[in-house]
């Protein structure tokens, strides 16, 4: 894209920052509102609430459930590199973006129609496909994932990446009140009858996350640095991680504080099930319990966005890792309480750091590393979170072995040392390069 182009009309204006500025408003409204649709369906069918909920009823054991985990955050790290190799010398990396999400989601749309069909009568083959559709969403989404920083970071400038993930978090929080209200009904006595009611709340799941990928596809995209010299072999370009975190000590000790965080992940399966099974929740509470994770995201989502763009995303980071902690924490004081209600204190808090925790690190990220470095970096950083995928089958195994006081107590521990390890790190002035 020429300057000739950009003078005749035809293509974008010949720098990549005037471009991004020429099409801000337009990004940021899609940027926000794909990301709300997109949290809109998982809201239907949360993670924490509904899914556990489906599986106890499949006949899945508590370790199983723990898996859901494991999937999670395998699928959202493991193919981070690959896919920053993929697009590496590329200038734009929407088509891969958007050939990924088609595939990442076409399989939520059998899962509506394998919920009515086998949920009664062969439950344990539809808790083998869900897991293949599961993980066949997390995979292709967390290669996905890295094209979406790239173009994210060069549509957004630094000066409102708070402001753009803040709002990300708001509206994602808007939209899952009305997706809690609608799990509450569904799951209530006045919702459908079950299967009927998991198979709406997967389809809802299904056509948000369509409609997230249809704004994706209307997206402007500046066109980013590309490289001297030929494309690097994989391996070449997997050991080029080495020389960049040991040059950056931000992304070092980043890294290492969202390590030991994730920990805290390990309990979230079970706040919901603690709830039915010790304090006798009824089934339509857990509509309240996303309303209330989703009134911690409204709640929260400007004030992680101004931080990051008064105090800087560091400023944010430590904010949220001291949050992190008090999941857990409340959820053991609930305990003592005996009352099913008080679990919404822990998921209010659960909300304002699921999406804040990602967004603090990774704006850390972001303004810490050089344009050339971006892809690099995410993939580094994602992958090196992978083994906390084993923190989920953890927290399961606990759970059904010695009591979900133990996955609580075992969460908060590893929540309190990530603490430390984001209230001492340093924040730094610029980007450091690999090369």
């Amino acid at each position: 894209m020429g300057v000739s182009a950009a003078a005749h009309g035809s293509g974008p204006p010949a720098s990549p920052e005037a471009y991004a500025n020429l099409h801000l408003r337009r990004n940021f409204l899609l940027i926000v509102s794909e990301a709300g649709l997109f949290f809109l369906g998982l809201a239907f069918f949360d993670g924490s609430t509904v899914l556990p909920s489906l599986l106890r009823k499949l006949g899945a054991s508590d370790t199983l459930i723990g898996f859901t985990r494991l999937v999670q955050v395998l699928g959202f790290t493991l193919p981070a590199l690959w896919a920053a190799h993929a697009i590496h010398g590329r200038r734009r990396h929407l088509p891969f973006l958007i050939k990924g999400c088609w595939l990442a989601r076409s399989g939520l749309f059998l899962l509506p129609f394998a919920i009515l069909l086998l949920a009664e009568s062969h439950p344990a083959l539809l808790v083998a496909l869900f897991f293949w559709v599961y993980a066949q969403f997390w995979f292709v989404d967390g290669a996905c994932a890295i094209s979406w920083y790239d173009i994210t970071a060069k549509a957004i400038p630094a000066r409102v990446r708070g402001r753009l993930f803040g709002t990300m978090q708001t509206l994602a929080g808007i939209a899952a009140v009305a997706g809690a209200a609608g799990v509450s009904w569904a799951l209530s006595r006045r919702g459908p009858e079950y299967p009927a009611n998991y198979a709406l709340l997967a389809g809802v799941w299904a056509a948000g996350a369509l409609g997230s990928l249809v704004l994706l596809m209307l997206l402007r995209e500046p066109e980013g640095e590309v490289g001297e010299g030929p494309k690097p072999s994989f391996w070449q370009y997997v050991r080029s991680t080495i020389p960049l975190v040991r040059n950056n000590p931000v992304l070092r000790r980043v890294i290492l504080a969202r390590f030991v965080l994730e920990g805290s992940g390990m309990a979230v399966p079970f706040y919901a099930l603690y709830a039915q099974d010790n304090l006798g929740a009824a089934a339509s509470l857990l509509g309240i319990y996303i309303g209330a994770k989703s009134l911690g995201k409204i709640g929260t989502g400007p004030l992680w966005g101004w931080i990051i763009d008064r105090f800087g995303p560091m400023a944010g980071f430590r904010l949220v890792s001291v949050c992190v902690a008090l999941v857990p924490a409340a959820a053991l004081l609930v305990g003592l309480t005996g009352n099913p209600m008080a679990m919404v204190g822990p998921f209010l808090l659960m909300g304002s750091v699921e999406d804040g925790l990602w967004m603090t690190s990774n704006t850390v990220v972001m303004a810490n590393t050089s344009d050339s470095d971006r892809p690099l970096a995410v993939g580094a950083f994602a992958v090196a979170l992978a083994p906390t995928a084993a923190y989920g089958p953890i927290g399961g195994l606990l759970a059904q072995t010695v009591g979900y006081g133990a996955s609580f107590g075992a969460a908060l521990a590893f929540a309190c040392a990530g603490c430390l390890i984001a209230l001492t790190a340093r924040a730094a002035s610029g980007a450091r390069s690999a090369a």
